[in-house]
């Protein structure tokens, strides 16, 4: 690429990344529970009394019958009890208390507890107001819950307990506010996420579909596979709200989807890379992520029941993760791009999440959210919105190559049209020709046969047996050469298709076709619906159709005999019938009537075309006909062609 448009394409990737620095600033400064101040939302991070490795009631508190004295902390400020000052067990109780004096308002007073990673029980001025999970024996059950809190003196007390989770306790500050505000919030923060994982999920499917119509291209299913794992992870909102998850698989859920796009993300990036120089730090990346993957179902439910230090452990796993893969993302898209501007802009993507990815490891225990997302879906939620636009690119060259390809093919088929029309004449006008030319020489020598037979010439029985061979032959040459003349003519037959009243038609048909009946002796009717479409023919052809089926039929059916024409309609299809009691036709011929010269006549004169031509000319109409026979009591033609369109 000229040195010009890459210079281009890095002022353009440093615009974007600053536009997402600025992101994260206004996140953190303006939507963070820790350093944000509203009016109308307030979040109950400071000042809350922890009581480590006790469970506190309301009643002790206000007895100061308290073992150990309380000691104030934000919430937070730890990731476990294991954090917790001059406490190294990951596991263990605590309580939280905290005394709030709210003013009187018209709203009620509304409080969101986000998910406590423990068994735990709430308390509202001494009365219990939710309770999760069990103490003893223990079990655990999360969730996101909506506490209402009355005005004046709100005394909030929560016991929490955990025998089997990486976190424990509260980790999320609460936050309160009236209870419109409230909601409001909560419906802002449902249809924020509800948009990053539908809108996820469809670019997912679509990518795969692509990935399977498109030649298996990697770059497509690792994209599909990463949204879809992100569509997964980003749900847990929904998840918490609603309480589906119980215990460790939710949460196992929500990390394993979450270390899985990661995966996919650094198979990309080295997709999208290729140099030799990163290979090591790339298998490095990727034999990291893969073991997180694993790492997040085996601690929890093996290493931390058996060896509950290994939470510490795990903790220092997630950072030095977190760190590596960001680095690693940031390093590599930033030097594929000077290397390889073909794929620039998902490379910008893909450094984008490993920023999102740092971001999130260096606010930890700083930041959240108060109404929107954490940094790191930001920035994984403008990575698929990248890849959008490369799937739109995709379908675009698609409907370009299709818009191409039919063109192409439509020139091609009016040049093979052409050709073949071309052909079709020069083979008419040669059947015209070779018949007037052969039928000459063979009428002078079947002339010449008859006047030496019927002369008083002296001929050896030999010669004459060899004049009979000669003259049957001739015969036989003639016999073709009308046959040539009957196809060519029904050949050359040749007129626009017209739109006609299919009552009209056939009255038409009947009343052309009787006298051949009258001279028969045989009782002809017609009978037709009395609302009747258009079918679309060449007239002339299908008269021809008709009128040979109906001769035949006049020949084969006795004095007294019974004939009709007979229709009905459907929606798109017009159904012709031509029924005779006649002679009728033998099983082993019935399927043979269509075909070329094929006839059933003993004697000279049968050429066997007529039903051949029926068959092709109602084909050429888009329709199709067929034939049953009873011998000696039915034999029906259908002929069935479709109605115009209007």
């Amino acid at each position: 690429m000229k040195t010009k448009s890459k210079i281009k394409f890095l002022l353009g990737g440093a615009a974007l990344i600053s536009l997402l620095l600025l992101l994260f600033y206004a996140a953190y400064t303006y939507d963070n529970k820790y350093t944000a101040h509203s009016d109308k939302i307030t979040s109950l991070s400071d000042h809350w009394e922890y009581c480590a490795g006790h469970l506190y009631t309301p009643e002790d508190f206000h007895a100061g019958d308290l073992t150990i004295s309380s000691e104030l902390i934000y919430i937070g400020e730890f990731g476990g009890f294991s954090g917790t000052r001059d406490n190294s067990e990951p596991f263990g109780q605590a309580t939280y208390h905290k005394i709030l004096e709210l003013k009187n308002i018209s709203d009620p007073w509304a409080m969101i507890l986000p998910e406590i990673f423990s068994a735990s029980k709430i308390y509202v001025n001494d009365q219990c107001v939710a309770e999760y999970g069990d103490f003893s024996p223990y079990s655990m059950q999360t969730g996101n819950s909506l506490i209402f809190l009355p005005s004046g003196t709100a005394e909030i007390t929560i016991l929490t307990a955990n025998q089997s989770h990486y976190y424990s306790g509260m980790i999320y500050p609460p936050l309160l506010g009236p209870l419109s505000e409230i909601q409001r919030l909560i419906a802002v923060q449902l249809l924020l996420y509800g948009l990053f994982c539908f809108f996820s999920l469809g670019i997912s499917i679509a990518s795969i579909s692509l990935w399977r119509r498109r030649g298996r291209n990697l770059l497509h299913i690792h994209y599909g596979l990463l949204c879809l794992f992100f569509s997964i992870h980003i749900s847990y909102p929904f998840v918490h709200w609603l309480r589906l998850g119980s215990g460790e698989l939710s949460y196992i859920a929500e990390d394993s989807s979450y270390y899985a796009m990661v995966l996919c993300i650094t198979l990309l990036t080295g997709q999208l890379t290729r140099m030799r120089k990163l290979q090591l730090f790339h298998k490095l990346a990727v034999g990291i992520s893969g073991t997180m993957i694993l790492s997040s179902v085996l601690f929890p439910y093996i290493l931390f029941p058996v060896i509950p230090q290994m939470i510490l452990v795990y903790g220092w796993l997630i950072s030095l993760f977190k760190l590596y893969i960001s680095l690693y993302l940031i390093a590599a898209s930033l030097a594929g791009m000077i290397h390889n501007t073909r794929n620039i802009w998902l490379l910008y993507g893909n450094a984008m999440f490993g920023a999102g990815i740092f971001a999130d490891l260096l606010t930890g225990g700083t930041y959240e959210p108060i109404r929107f997302a954490w940094l790191d879906e930001y920035a994984s939620f403008i990575m698929v919105i990248f890849f959008t636009f490369l799937i739109l690119k995709t379908n675009r060259e698609l409907a370009e190559d299709h818009e191409n390809l039919t063109s192409s093919l439509h020139s091609e088929v009016e040049k093979k049209t052409e050709f073949l029309t071309r052909l079709l004449d020069e083979r008419r006008s040669f059947l015209s020709s070779a018949a007037h030319d052969l039928k000459a020489p063979a009428t002078v020598i079947q002339t010449y046969v008859d006047y030496i037979c019927q002369s008083n010439t002296q001929l050896d029985e030999e010669t004459k047996n060899y004049l009979a061979i000669i003259g049957s032959k001739t015969d036989q040459i003639k016999e073709n050469i009308l046959t040539l003349q009957l196809f060519n003519t029904e050949d050359q037959l040749r007129e626009p298709p017209v739109s006609l009243n299919c009552n009209t038609f056939l009255t038409y048909v009947y009343n052309e076709t009787l006298p051949y009946a009258d001279a028969n002796g045989i009782y002809y009717t017609l009978k037709l619906p009395p609302n009747s479409p258009d079918i679309r023919i060449q007239q002339t052809k299908l008269f021809r159709v008709l009128e040979n089926i109906i001769i035949n039929a006049t020949e084969h059916t006795p004095v007294d005999g019974k004939l009709s024409l007979t229709a009905s309609y459907g929606t798109d299809t017009a159904m012709i019938k031509i029924s005779d009691n006649g002679h009728g036709i033998s099983e082993e011929n019935l399927s043979h009537v269509f075909n070329y010269k094929f006839t059933t006549h003993a004697t000279a004169g049968g050429h066997g075309i007529g039903l051949y031509f029926a068959r092709i000319s109602i084909e050429e109409c888009g329709g199709s006909i067929s034939v049953t026979s009873i011998p000696e009591k039915e034999t029906s033609f259908t002929i069935i062609l479709p109605v115009a369109s209007k």
